[in-house]
């Protein structure tokens, strides 16, 4: 909520116009030209830079820009008598320095501080950020500092992954089983021998197809809540648990420990030392973990050890129903293996009485095993607790605890965090560097 004052600076700062008609190329045309960008987004960068400097002036902070932003930033700053003779004066009022990063360990901790703080602030004031424009810590100080100037006249630019094509489990599965259906169609199935008035091979064919089905269908339907679900509050170390089992739960409280300084990591044998002892209130997993590090400091041995004292979150999480258990578990994860186990070993003994069409039946039966074999893994989540993660996850936070629950390890940047990273998932490159600011 802006009060009456920051109300007028970011009526100025709106009403101020960065593309000028007299110039043949706009600045939004050479910001999405020097950039690569769509015209669109490039637009949509310069409002968010506008934001930026807004909070700049009120935040009350250092503020730290995103790639995106700082790409405007400094493309207005070489627009020198625009920045630094209207802009800073008469609609900022403020003075708006640039601070380039000298690098370093420290100042990367410092701007990845700076940059939260940022986010938050945003948030703040206009809500939810675009994360295509802002993206999260772990991503502006990590994958976004490999960016790099290319001449495409003399190299191709080809993307090292492919767009992801995200459909219903349920919807992608008939879709996988319609396609093997096709292609065993095409095979020499005809020629087979006739089975109770209809070709052998064609017969057994439906029958797999059914069978694969049949067994998708009932782990879906298992696996489904058949009462109305009562959202329940978890903590974060249930979330971690929810979304990545009793390892992730462990290394969350070992991640909470080295961001609280109880903790300090050792990347080099993936180990930790202790700083300073841990008060007897603090949370059961944390403990553990202390007691662990005390005999024996290896990540691997505290994951070993600590992870088995996880059943009083998997248990409360069952009891909300997130979870499958017990026996619903064990149905679920059997009866639909047991039914493509007795599809394939009826193309075994057609493969017996006829072995002169083998190849015909031992096509079904390999489309059907490859097919089939996601169900050779136990559920874990419920329906219900799928639906649930989520909503968790399209919950908007820069707090470290509740996006490593939800992301794992991927998250951690800055200072120590990066040391961190390295003992989860090593070996780890970091690059020092970006753009930052102060004011």
């Amino acid at each position: 909520m802006m009060n009456e004052s920051q109300l007028k600076l970011y009526q100025r700062i709106q009403a101020f116009t960065l593309d000028d008609d007299t110039h043949a190329l706009s600045f939004s045309q050479l910001l999405a030209r020097s950039n690569r960008w769509q015209i669109e987004y490039a637009k949509r960068a310069m409002e968010e830079y506008k934001k930026f400097a807004f909070l700049a002036v009120v935040a009350g902070h250092p503020v730290s820009p995103s790639d995106q932003v700082d790409q405007v930033w400094h493309l207005h700053i070489l627009h020198s008598h625009s920045y630094w003779d209207d802009f800073c004066p008469d609609v900022l009022q403020h003075p708006f320095h640039h601070r380039p990063a000298q690098g370093g360990r420290e100042e990367r901790e410092t701007l990845h501080h700076y940059y939260r703080m940022t986010l938050e602030s945003y948030y703040r004031f206009f809500g939810q950020p675009p994360e295509d424009i802002w993206p999260t810590p772990w991503r502006r100080f990590g994958k976004d500092l490999h960016m790099q100037r290319i001449n495409t006249t003399e190299f191709w630019v080809v993307p090292k992954q492919l767009p992801k094509i995200r459909a219903p489990r349920l919807t992608r599965g008939i879709g996988v089983l319609l396609l093997s259906l096709a292609i065993v169609g095409c095979s020499n199935a005809t020629q087979a021998l006739s089975w109770g008035g209809e070709d052998s091979s064609i017969a057994y064919f439906k029958i797999s197809g059914l069978a694969l089905l049949g067994a998708y269908l009932l782990r879906w339907l298992l696996r489904a809540s058949w009462t109305e679900p009562v959202k329940p509050q978890l903590d974060d170390y249930e979330i971690a648990y929810l979304a990545g089992g009793k390892n992730r739960a462990v290394d969350l409280a070992i991640t909470n420990l080295v961001e609280q300084r109880y903790l300090n990591p050792e990347p080099k044998d993936r180990s930790f030392s202790v700083l300073k002892v841990l008060p007897e209130t603090s949370y059961p997993l944390e403990l553990y973990v202390m007691a662990q590090i005390n005999q024996n400091p290896n990540l691997f041995s505290i994951r070993q050890a600590v992870a088995p004292k996880t059943t009083f979150i998997r248990d409360r999480l069952q009891k909300e129903g997130l979870l499958m258990k017990g026996k619903a578990a064990e149905v679920c994860h059997i009866f639909p293996v047991f039914i493509v186990l007795g599809a394939v070993m009826l193309g075994y003994f057609r493969i017996t009485s006829d072995a002169l069409h083998a190849s015909s039946y031992t096509n079904v039966m390999g489309y059907l095993l490859v097919l089939g074999f996601p169900l050779v893994f136990p559920p874990y989540r419920s329906q219900w607790g799928d639906l649930f993660l989520k909503q968790l996850q399209s919950l908007y936070s820069t707090n470290i605890a509740y996006r490593f629950a939800l992301s794992g390890s991927i998250v951690l940047s800055g200072g120590v965090l990066d040391d961190l990273k390295q003992v989860f998932d090593p070996p780890s490159s970091n690059a020092d560097g970006g753009c930052g600011c102060g004011c």
